[in-house]
């Protein structure tokens, strides 16, 4: 109840973003749950390129964010930490900042294999911090996918069905 009431006496701009950041987190949850992770991620690569809607509010610092984006996934099943820095790439880039979305992998003390996503912003880590990053082996950083147009894909799917004497 002390949250319902918290959030009631936030400003309305920032319920409004509350709202949409709790939106996003179960949105990408339920796409990384159904979805192949390539397609997960073109698709969240999407998002983070529509422009952002006007809100009027005080503009948020990225460790501001991703605070939110924190305390907001503990109320989404299943919201790992890729699920967070998925989110936290959309919600940066669409607030004008360039966030880098990082994965790691390693072995924890009983050898069992570990992976671990964390979002960098001006070379610092702004979500996924963990006390144990030295047993993370940090892969390339997750690029932005190339657009490819859906329609252009159908185009060169029919061109090759009709070379093909299929269609």
């Amino acid at each position: 109840m002390r949250r319902l009431i918290k959030y009631c006496r936030l400003p309305r701009a920032e319920r409004r973003t509350v709202i949409r950041i709790l939106a996003l987190i179960a949105l990408i949850r339920l796409l990384l749950w159904v979805l192949p992770f390539r397609t997960a991620r073109a698709l969240v690569s999407w998002m983070a390129r529509q422009p952002a809607r006007n809100i009027a509010g005080r503009p948020m610092s990225p460790e501001e964010l991703a605070a939110v984006i924190g305390r907001l996934s503990d109320h989404v099943p299943g919201a790992t930490c890729l699920t967070q820095a998925l989110v936290a790439e959309v919600v940066l880039r669409r607030a004008g900042y360039q966030p880098v979305v990082r994965l790691g992998v390693g072995r924890d003390e009983r050898n069992v294999f570990r992976a671990h996503a964390w979002v960098e912003c001006d070379g610092r880590v702004v979500i996924g911090q963990t006390d144990d990053f030295e047993r993370f082996t940090p892969l390339p950083p997750l690029e932005q996918p190339a657009r490819v147009s859906v329609v252009r894909q159908r185009k060169e799917f029919c061109d090759e069905q009709a070379r093909e004497g299929c269609c």
